[in-house]
């Protein structure tokens, strides 16, 4: 778990120093909801498998929930 919490600050440094440079600004997308396919709230063993029904147009959007 150490290596994932400094792998964790490295990134965070690298993000902030993009950020000071202002390489992160006017980006494409900038401003736009992201598309994330967000499976934190499936069970990792059910992942694959929620993964296959979502491609087969089995899972309904959360709009339609």
């Amino acid at each position: 778990m150490v290596v994932f919490e400094i792998i964790g600050k490295i990134a965070e440094s690298k993000i902030r120093e993009a950020i000071e440079k202002g390489e992160l600004k006017n980006l494409s997308g900038a401003g736009k909801p992201l598309n994330i396919d967000n499976m934190l709230f499936v069970p990792q063993e059910d992942r694959l498998a929620y993964s296959v029904m979502k491609n087969s147009g089995l899972v309904p959007s959360i709009s339609s929930i």
